[in-house]
């Protein structure tokens, strides 16, 4: 549906006359695709609305050990990447004549550092200041479509455009944890983020307005601990549930303004000489009142 209006939108701006996206909200609504690309607390490897949307994710997280600053603080970092993909087929020409296969692709790269704080054994605290890079860009296809009303989309910002963006993202959230040391663990969570964008480029409208939205999520996990062997490896089999979405003018009209996540995983530990790694790896699904997806995990920590 989000990809549904945002053509409408095109529409009504092209039979209005010059597109005027600072007072259309247009850029507002490529923004917010900007940040789907940028966070994995919103999780979207592959997710279609019943209007025929379909959206794609790629995501690789990774963190660093936690480096003990006292008894009650510690410090680690984090870095992922992404890819997300938008896209709707098929869509009539808003000059009429020809079809618009809709589409923008973004590419985003972050990372940060983490506090955390143990308020006790089974409650810990954290805040986490992160920096990236975002690139968006339309490859909107045109097909039956004239010279003459291409050059029209393409001036109106259409088609044929790419945007950049830095985001910085403060956040906070806390983790308690319920544990038997040899059967089970319990994981109960939430977290709150803040999204700022400082466009490097402008939009189609010439628009470099410093952007913001919030995002929460939380997280309810079942752990069962070494329920078998891979390699020699002890491999822990993980549950979780995860509603998440945004906050912030207008997010509820997107797709992804609300979803649940619940998936099922395996986690076990990759070690060197120095260090140890654990890989979780598995599948969810994915679930809201605009259409159903899967998603495939894959995270190192």
């Amino acid at each position: 549906m989000f990809i549904r209006l945002l053509f409408m939108v095109v529409l009504c701006l092209l039979a209005a006359g010059p597109l005027r996206a600072s007072e259309s909200g247009l850029n507002d609504t490529w923004s917010k695709v900007m940040l789907l690309s940028s966070t994995d607390a919103i999780s979207a490897a592959s997710f279609r609305t019943r209007e025929g949307d379909h959206y794609s994710r790629y995501i690789l997280p990774a963190s660093t050990p936690e480096m003990k600053l006292s008894e009650a603080l510690s410090l680690s970092g984090w870095a992922r990447g992404s890819y997300f993909q938008a896209k709707s087929e098929h869509s009539s020409s808003p000059l009429g004549g020809g079809e618009m296969d809709l589409r923008w692709d973004t590419y985003a790269i972050n990372g940060g550092g983490k506090i955390t704080f143990a308020v006790t054994d089974r409650l810990h605290l954290h805040s986490s200041l992160g920096v990236g890079y975002i690139r968006m860009i339309n490859l909107t296809r045109l097909k039956g479509v004239s010279s003459a009303d291409r050059a029209i989309l393409k001036q109106n910002g259409i088609i044929d455009w790419w945007a950049e963006s830095l985001l910085v993202s403060p956040s906070i959230g806390g983790r308690y944890r319920l544990s038997d040391d040899n059967e089970y663990e319990v994981v109960l969570g939430v977290d709150a983020s803040w999204n700022v964008q400082f466009p490097l480029t402008p939009l189609p409208d010439d628009d470099k307005q410093v952007k913001g939205a919030g995002i929460w999520s939380a997280l309810a996990e079942y752990r069962l601990k070494e329920r078998f062997r891979i390699a020699d490896r002890q491999v822990d089999v993980v549950f979780a549930a995860q509603p998440g979405g945004f906050w912030g003018k207008g997010y509820r009209d997107m797709d992804f303004g609300f979803v649940h996540e619940t998936s099922a995983a395996v986690e076990f530990p990759l070690t060197n000489s120095e260090r140890t790694w654990r890989l979780r790896t598995g599948v969810g699904y994915l679930i809201n009142d605009m259409g159903q997806g899967i998603t495939f995990l894959l995270s190192l920590r």
